[in-house]
Order: C-alpha cells, then structure tokens, then sequence
C-alpha cells in the first residue's frame, strides 16, 4: 500500500478536500457554464472567425475538463493515504482527526462536435446575451486558477513525498502552464463577441 509523506497530517486532509471541493464546486460550475454558452453561440455566432473563437473555447473546455479530471485524481488518492494514516493514529491511542473519504466522482463531460468552415455569416441578437455570460466566465476562470494555485502551493509545501506526489505536480504544472493559453483563448473569444454584436448594434440602431 502506497503511503504518503506531510508534515501536517490534518492539514494535508484540510488541503486535499478543499482543492477537491473547489474542483468540484466552481471548477464544474465554470466548465458547464462554459459549455453552455458554447452550446448557445453556435447557433447564434456564425462565420469563419466565429468558428475559429467557438472551437477554441471547445479547447479549453476539454483541456480544462481532462486537467481538473486527472488533478482530482490526484488529490482523492492522496487524500485515501491521509485518511488511512489519520485511522492508524486513532487506533494507536493518538489525537486528532479522521477524516472522510472525499468525492472521487467523475466530472460530466459534454462532448459537442466542432464548427466547420462556413460562407455563412450571422450574427443573432441572443449573441449578446452569450456575450454576457462569455464575459463572466473569463472572470470566473481567472477567480478559480488563482483559488486553485494558492490551495495547490499549500498542499505541495506540506505534502512532500508518496502517494504519486511526482504525477500530481506534473498534473499542476501543466494545468498552470496551460491556463495562460486557456485565458488568451477565451479573451480572444470575447474580443471578437464584443465587436460582433457591436456591429450588429449599430445596424440594428
């Protein structure tokens, strides 16, 4: 049985279930945010640089989707050797805590084919409404990465070997790596939304 190296036995326990919480609180909220809103804009964005913005968007959520999946991995399993040595204290007459197992739950994935090239070019009155709710979700990334890496950097300083610890830092790495492209992407995505129903506005006006 793999076992795990901290220096804090609870707070390893504390670290773990918060990341798996924020993973499965606003981490799922933005992906199915995300994916809605691209479910939306593809019926009401249409056009060759539209395309381009909505696949790109689809990219960040199967990226997004495939790091939080295999992180929560990670961080569930790390959790099971916390627990397993907080139960062995308990038994051998210590203090302190047991904690519960944490939800190792699969994230729903929602998979949506890609936008093909198009001469058609729409752009509907609902597409501000994505704007809306494209423009939230910019903030909603930018607001859980940063929660993620402060509850991440805490868990890795006390959590300092066992129970694949080199895997879930190669995990992070990645996920931190490719979060500035996730937010360049998804800006990209606004910037052009934004001028698209811009344009509209005025031809509507």
């Amino acid at each position: 049985m793999e076992t795990i190296t901290v220096n804090s036995l609870d707070g390893a326990y504390e670290q773990c279930s918060s990341l798996v919480n924020h993973i499965n609180g606003d981490g799922l909220t933005l992906l199915n945010d995300l994916i809605g809103t691209v479910k939306s804009l593809k019926g009401n964005w249409i056009g060759n640089d539209a395309s381009k913005h909505i696949n790109n968007l689809m990219k960040v959520y199967d990226g997004l989707h495939a790091l939080l999946s295999d992180a929560k991995g990670y961080v569930c399993f790390a959790g099971s050797r916390v627990i397993a040595m907080q139960q062995v204290r308990s038994a051998n007459g210590g203090g302190g805590n047991v904690g519960e197992y944490l939800n190792s739950e699969e994230l729903e994935h929602i998979r949506l084919p890609e936008c093909q090239p198009t001469n058609e070019y729409k752009v509907e009155p609902a597409a501000a409404n994505d704007l809306t709710s494209l423009q939230k979700e910019c903030e909603q990334f930018y607001s859980f990465m940063s929660k993620f890496l402060e509850i991440k950097t805490d868990l890795m300083s006390n959590w300092s070997a066992g129970a694949r610890r080199e895997k879930a830092e190669e995990c992070f790495e990645e996920l931190a790596q490719n979060s500035e492209s996730y937010k360049k992407m998804m800006a990209a995505a606004r910037e052009n939304l934004e001028t698209a129903v811009a344009n509209i506005g005025k031809l509507e006006g």
